[in-house]
């Protein structure tokens, strides 16, 4: 479990090409790693079962990925999940703004997904690298946090 004085949530939702991450407008004063709620995050030990085939995982830390511990799981699609304070959370697609940026959410969080580096490693594999700002619906902060992933097939 990692303990964390703020929010962190994250995920990919699937394939893009290699690009700046330049839209997702986030608008408003928000002040960014400035959340007063201390947030638990935790890895997921299990793929729920509602993804079935392919999917990205994140990871906070080479060492995550290397003893595959994501905090991080979508289908490369519309759904995302994160572990947050002893809840699975499940996040819906609420916008696609370009292929650099993705735009998830609940009634609890709202994430917003960037995506810097894509690199194919076989025809069923693709290496990602990127950041998330999440934001907690009752608050008026954002937490901003980079990862690293997988994406399989």
């Amino acid at each position: 479990m990692i303990q964390i004085n703020c929010i962190i949530l994250s995920s990919i939702a699937f394939i893009l090409p290699n690009v700046a991450a330049t839209c997702c407008h986030d608008g408003g004063n928000k002040s960014e790693n400035n959340l007063t709620d201390t947030l638990s995050l935790q890895t997921i030990q299990k793929i729920p079962d509602d993804i079935d085939g392919g999917m990205c995982q994140l990871y906070l830390s080479d060492h995550d990925k290397n003893t595959n511990n994501p905090f991080c799981i979508t289908d490369m699609g519309e759904i995302l999940y994160i572990h947050v304070n002893g809840e699975l959370n499940k996040l819906r697609q609420d916008s696609l703004f370009s292929d650099s940026c993705i735009q998830y959410r609940n009634d609890k969080y709202l994430m917003k997904v960037y995506f810097q580096k894509q690199e194919e490693k076989d025809d069923e594999r693709y290496d990602i690298k990127g950041y998330c700002k999440i934001y907690s619906t009752d608050s008026l902060h954002v937490y901003k946090h980079s990862f690293i992933g997988v994406c399989n097939w």
